[in-house]
């Protein structure tokens, strides 16, 4: 119902008790309703409000662990044994071969040398000159 014409019914006499008595009975119950949701709404704070706390402590153990040193420094100095040692593990194994970045553009090295060429047998990529067919500066 409208407030304004509520108003204009009271001042003109025309609105019934009961009307305003259910009126009235109506807004009790849409104040309960809105007192329940208030209290759920509080309860959900509250369990918030706890779990905020925890990971606030949880932060400041965080927190903590990182201002601690991560690895923590020997006192002796580096130890020429284990480097000795490391070699001596390494010495019996193959170094690992290199993969080309581009596959097909490395060949295994067979294949980039060519046969060399001879005068009995010209290679198409390499003619031999001798003096007889070498011209220089117009002579024979």
């Amino acid at each position: 119902m409208d407030t304004e014409q509520l108003k204009l019914d009271v001042a003109a006499g025309t609105i019934d008790v009961d009307r305003l008595v259910g009126l009235i009975a109506s807004q009790q119950k849409l104040i309960v309703g809105q007192q329940k949701l208030i209290v759920g709404q509080q309860k959900l704070i509250v369990g918030h409000e706890a779990e905020i706390e925890a990971l606030k402590k949880q932060v400041e153990e965080l927190k903590q662990q990182i201002e601690k040193n991560p690895t923590p420094r020997l006192d002796e100095a580096y130890s020429e044994k284990a480097e000795e040692d490391r070699q001596a593990k390494a010495q019996g194994k193959p170094k690992p071969r290199k993969k080309p970045k581009r596959p097909g553009i490395a060949l295994p090295r067979a294949h980039h040398q060519q046969p060399p060429a001879t005068a009995a047998d010209p290679s198409p990529h390499f003619t031999l000159r001798t003096e007889s067919t070498a011209t220089f500066a117009g002579r024979k």
